[in-house]
């Protein structure tokens, strides 16, 4: 049982100025206000021990699932296309530099000069040693704690209640990293000009005008806890990049860190990103859109009725929107319609249903094979939102098929559908031609695989179980394609039901892991 924060504690009302801390005012009397902040301070305290985050095992479970996730990329795509290979190549190569500087000098760091002072923190706070401030807005309360070489940062958002613990670490230095331009090295020069204007251009304006920020020297930044996102950003912006590390999100269901870039070899398009990308042509204009997404957006598929929904959301800030009035009129004059749902002084802009479906097959439409191939990636570090969008536009393209098969390791396989689960079954006249497609799809995916086959009547049926549709993507999006082709047919409503309950066990995850 963690040790509890007493009521007593000196808590103070500050004033916060970006970079340079928070400073107390008066203290804190009302006992309501007293007890949230107390709440707060004890959910900290309960994160920060059931993690022991004081040791250094969080790196080491951090570092081994980044590297497992690696070599599984590595061997899925080895034998792919002349740019999966050289793109893989250059993501191993960033990819093991950053890790190096986590199993390194960062573990070293936290070592040596964090780790005993996260135990002071807590010692501190349960023996009113501590001075604690904070700051309430109308869209979160702010709780801060400072020492010497780290800092505690606890943020409950309003209205939707969510934590935030944050710590912060003092002194940390960071490092630079030499970026190489994988793109120019796959294309010849004149290739690689149009690459530029058409593909590059157009995704750094939609970092520039969702995630990225603007620091030192007009030079572009972005900060991430997502490896995909680092390091799809760090290709778009190839030369000397700053990388550091100073905050770890202290979650309930994991641990996280922010990854800060900035890059020097670069120029920020963040004030003009707007006004620019409005004048891209239609191509490089929708390529543009599928940064905005990637970076602020949201891509869903959710219930409606006795169907599903699918959507894409942008979520805009109040005052931020009249700026993209114009990005988003530009989409209605492609076809694409939009309504907006305003709170909390933020304004959400969601595409839904056919629109949603034509917006996803325009930008996959438009995006060269190379970058295809790059998103297709990084899909496997988890940018959910690329096989989420994948997804939405393969659901209007096949839904006209009157089968109900997909083809796996170059077989077809029936999709058969129960009350709670899908499996693949595929029939055959004798043992020999069973075993050779055991074979072809244990090639493709692994000795592991579990494919069963059993006699049935005067044939063998092979069937590939609903364990294995879960642990792979590229056959779960052909499956759940496949089950909305199904669901536009199906008249009966128990089997509507099914089918329903299928895609949305199979779709859950992306949902859940869009942002």
């Amino acid at each position: 049982m963690a040790p509890k924060v007493l009521d007593t504690i000196m808590i103070y009302y500050s004033k916060c100025k970006s970079g340079k801390g928070c400073i107390p005012t008066e203290p804190v009397t009302n006992p309501e206000k007293r007890q949230k902040v107390i709440e707060l301070l004890n959910e900290a305290i309960n994160r920060i021990k059931e993690w022991n985050i004081w040791s250094t095992q969080w790196i080491d479970e951090t570092l081994t699932i980044i590297m497992e996730n690696l070599m599984e990329i590595f061997k899925q795509f080895k034998d792919n296309d002349k740019y999966s290979k050289k793109i893989i190549n250059v993501i191993n190569e960033i990819s093991r530099f950053l890790l190096n500087h986590l199993g390194n000098e960062f573990k070293e760091y936290w070592f040596n000069n964090v780790s005993n002072e996260i135990k002071e923190l807590i010692n501190n706070l349960t023996n009113n040693k501590s001075e604690i401030l904070i700051n309430e807005t109308g869209k979160s309360l702010m709780v801060h704690i400072y020492g010497k070489r780290i800092g505690l940062n606890i943020n409950k958002i309003f209205p939707s209640g969510s934590i935030v613990v944050q710590l912060i670490i003092k002194g940390l230095g960071g490092f630079y990293i030499d970026v190489p331009d994988v793109f120019r090295k796959l294309m010849g020069e004149k290739e690689y000009r149009k690459f530029v204007e058409e593909v590059l251009i157009p995704m750094r304006l939609g970092w520039a005008a969702t995630d990225e920020s603007k620091r030192e020297n007009n030079k572009p930044a972005i900060a991430t806890t997502q490896l995909w996102q680092a390091l799809l950003w760090l290709l778009l912006y190839p030369g000397r990049v700053y990388v550091i590390t100073p905050i770890i999100n202290i979650n309930k269901s994991n641990i996280t860190m922010i990854w800060q870039l900035r890059a020097y070899d670069h120029e920020s398009l963040k004030l003009t990103a707007l006004s620019d990308a409005i004048k891209l042509d239609s191509v490089a204009f929708l390529i543009f859109m599928l940064a905005v997404i990637l970076g602020d957006g949201d891509v869903t598929i959710e219930p409606l009725n006795n169907g599903v929904k699918p959507m894409i959301r942008l979520t805009i800030g109040s005052l931020e929107f009249e700026n993209w009035r114009l990005i988003l009129n530009r989409l209605k004059t492609m076809g694409i319609q939009w309504s907006k749902i305003e709170s909390g002084g933020k304004i959400d802009v969601v595409i839904s249903t056919n629109y949603a479906i034509d917006l996803a097959k325009l930008i996959i439409s438009a995006l060269p094979p190379l970058m295809r191939a790059f998103l297709d990636i990084l899909e496997n570090l988890g940018l959910k939102k690329w096989s989420s969008l994948k997804l939405i536009a393969n659901m209007e393209l096949n839904r006209r098929k009157g089968n109900a098969q997909i083809e796996i390791a170059g077989v077809k396989f029936s999709v058969r559908v129960t009350r709670s689960a899908v499996e693949l079954q595929v029939l055959r006249k004798n043992e020999t031609e069973t075993d050779k497609i055991i074979e072809q799809v244990k090639n493709m995916y692994g000795k592991d695989f579990d494919i069963r086959k059993r006699k049935y009547n005067n044939k063998v049926k092979i069937t590939i179980p609903w364990v294995e549709i879960i642990r792979h993507d590229d056959i779960k999006v052909k499956v759940v394609v496949k089950l909305y082709e199904m669901l536009n047919r199906v008249k009966d409503d128990k089997r509507r039901k099914w089918i329903i309950n299928n895609i949305r066990k199979l779709t859950m995850n992306e949902s859940q892991h869009s942002k």
